[in-house]
């Protein structure tokens, strides 16, 4: 019998332990190649920053979390891919390496990576439930749910929804988005408080803001007297 194999590039293990181990593994260290590649093109060509920060954004993030809706993440594995994040802005604003870290959220609207992961499994969860009976995955979500045995995926999902305040549900993917984008403001601006910093205000939203980056290949190199 085959106990590890490669599905759709992943590389998946019979044991459950050790797949979800592989999986975080595998979203750290895929978050450090595309630091590296983030601050590469954060240096180069036209546009250079807004470049960096969509091709963390749309390919990054989304590269990062695939596959990761039915795996349990431990704090120290998303804090590690946030403090990388928290590096690949910091480089697109052109700050140094000692500026806060929360400037990822309160400058560039970037969502922590513990966001992100509990936004993809409160969603799959919802969408799996939503799913008519005679389906398989539905089928062994009814046997996750059903109480006989200790579910650990049941466990993950209850252990998010204790933290971000969601009481019932979900019940809509807008409910995930709303109960999320509440809990997750109001921890970036409880740090934005306790800062006390004159540059970082509090947030009402996640959003990119009006910003200047200062690195030196931002400088204007020529400026034609004409225009």
């Amino acid at each position: 019998m085959v106990c590890r194999f490669k599905y759709l590039g992943l590389e998946t293990m019979l044991s459950p332990v050790r797949g979800a181990a592989l999986m975080r593994k595998r979203a750290v260290s895929l978050a450090r190649r595309y630091k590296g590649a983030c601050m590469n093109v954060s240096r180069s060509g036209p546009d250079a920053s807004e470049v960096a920060l969509t091709t963390w954004r749309c390919i990054a993030i989304p590269s990062i979390l695939f596959g990761c809706e039915l795996v349990p993440f431990p704090p120290t594995c998303m804090d590690e891919v946030d403090r990388i994040q928290s590096a690949v802005a910091k480089d697109i604003l052109g700050l140094d390496a000692a500026a806060p870290n929360v400037a990822a959220q309160a400058i560039l609207g970037l969502k922590t990576f513990r966001h992100k992961v509990y936004e993809a499994q409160l969603k799959f969860f919802l969408r799996v439930n939503k799913l008519a009976v005679t389906r398989w995955s539905r089928d062994a979500m009814e046997c996750h749910l059903s109480g006989r045995w200790v579910s650990p995926y049941i466990a993950n999902i209850t252990r998010i929804k204790m933290e971000v305040g969601m009481v019932q549900g979900p019940v809509s993917n807008k409910h995930v988005d709303l109960v999320l984008n509440y809990h997750f403001l109001r921890k970036t601006n409880e740090k934005i408080k306790q800062m006390n910093l004159p540059a970082l205000h509090p947030i009402d939203a996640f959003k990119l803001r009006e910003h200047v980056e200062e690195s030196e290949e931002s400088q204007v190199l020529l400026i034609n007297p004409n225009w």
